[in-house]
């Protein structure tokens, strides 16, 4: 058999036979057979020949992820800005023979989707990179923590120092007028997230906090002596001190920034910087 083995055992009628004593026991196993063949194995390598064998470059690729990490940080991504007659820009990856626009995000490169476009209707395409932005994480972007140990890491992980703002928000007149006059404007927002993590601690009088929450704003107000309100203080994540404590002053977000850091050589990289509209 082409391409396989097989393996016969047999016995035939011979002089061994004769023998007086094996005939009559060979005559009640197989009578009246003269000979007898048993066919004890049949293998064909063939059968294995049609499962492929393993690539192991192939397991490799495997094991990476399905989608591609070019948007890491860092990472360039080559992508199309596109004019349409109609005035809109559009940014992404444009297949022209299905007319499909795989549209992605300007700062991040992420996909977001996809959508029609016509050919005529593309007034102009010119090509573009765009190197993703690495994400800061919450609290380190110019957003507000609320839980203290949250902050300490995101703090310790950017090696920045921690805001805390210790306010009253619905009955404290001054910490609504700092919150509206600084904390709120959009130059804050730019300042804080490049050089500080943000963290407010409120007490409420309209709405009860939890009570576990309500116990650890506590304890923190106690730690930095926290005895009116407004009260900002500026700590070092690490050693958990006070390197400046503030509160309300007039004159809006840069006026407040630089008074607070003048003077500190601790918070000398907290500097105002304006930046550029």
């Amino acid at each position: 058999m082409e391409g396989g083995c097989v393996l016969i055992v047999g016995w035939r009628e011979g002089p061994l036979f004769g023998n007086a004593f094996w005939r009559p026991v060979m005559r009640f196993v197989v009578p009246n057979v003269l000979s007898c063949l048993l066919i004890v194995a049949t293998c064909s390598p063939a059968a294995a020949a049609e499962v492929p064998a393993r690539d192991p470059a192939a397991d490799a690729a495997g094991a990476a992820p399905a989608e591609s990490s070019a948007a890491a940080a860092g990472a360039t991504i080559v992508a199309e800005e596109l004019t349409l007659t109609n005035g809109r820009r559009l940014i992404g990856n444009y297949d022209r023979e299905r007319g499909v626009l795989v549209l992605l995000n300007e700062k991040t490169g992420k996909r977001q989707g996809e959508m029609r476009v016509k050919l005529e209707d593309v007034a102009s395409t010119k090509p573009m990179e765009i190197t993703p932005q690495a994400t800061q994480p919450h609290g380190a972007n110019g957003s507000w923590l609320t839980d203290y140990a949250k902050a300490r890491t995101v703090a310790t992980a950017t090696k920045r120092p921690i805001l805390i703002d210790f306010t009253g928000s619905d009955w404290c007149g001054w910490c609504v007028k700092l919150d509206a006059e600084v904390f709120a404007k959009k130059e804050f927002k730019e300042w804080a997230k490049d050089r500080v993590v943000l963290l407010k601690i409120d007490f409420p009088r309209r709405t009860p906090l939890p009570a576990a929450v309500q116990a650890a704003n506590d304890q923190l107000a106690q730690k930095f002596g926290v005895t009116g309100y407004p009260t900002v203080h500026v700590i070092d994540a690490a050693s958990e001190t006070s390197l400046r404590k503030w509160g309300y002053q007039e004159g809006g977000p840069q006026k407040w920034v630089e008074q607070m850091v003048t003077g500190v050589p601790a918070l000398k990289g907290l500097a105002w910087v304006k930046n550029a509209d």
